[in-house]
């Protein structure tokens, strides 16, 4: 168990759920050759390997609020975790352009994190056009920002 920072705290009281003090961070993968077509369970196990490989620390990690915000939220770790259940899939109605891309992003934006699990998804969203698949991380802001998730990436040889 330890304490969040000040600024994590921060994040953790500023959500509201209307507003859920969320980030989200989109890769667009798309085949090489246009006879390829991605395959969802190897991004799937991809990300798997990805977040061992970073040493993401806090992917297991769910935050606890102290009775009446008397002190800084803590973080505890989640003993049913599995980076399973924080993947999932989705397929965009036809034609699957950036219309229907940002309206499911839209609705993603607007749902709120469960505060009884770790505060992150990943979204495998197949139906793009042109055989693409958007991968979706939505991180809740005590969790990670911009610069952290960058440094994530770096540190799994991503960027």
């Amino acid at each position: 168990m330890k304490r969040l920072r000040g600024s994590d705290a921060f994040a953790v009281y500023s959500d509201t759920p209307t507003s859920p003090f969320v980030t989200l961070k989109v890769a667009i993968y798309g085949p090489t050759r246009q006879s390829d077509r991605p395959d969802v369970d190897e991004i799937r196990e991809f990300i798997k390997r990805c977040i061992t490989i970073a040493g993401a620390s806090r992917a297991g990690l769910r935050i606890v609020r102290v009775p009446f915000d008397l002190h800084h939220p803590v973080w505890v770790s989640d003993p049913n975790f599995s980076p399973d259940d924080h993947i999932y899939d989705a397929e965009l109605p036809a034609p699957g352009g950036k219309a229907e891309l940002c309206d499911f992003l839209s609705d993603m934006m607007g749902k709120p994190l469960d505060p009884e699990r770790p505060l992150w998804e990943i979204w495998l969203i197949r139906g793009l056009e042109e055989g693409r698949i958007a991968v979706v991380f939505k991180v809740h802001h005590a969790l990670a920002d911009g610069k952290t998730v960058a440094r994530l990436l770096e540190k799994a040889h991503l960027a």
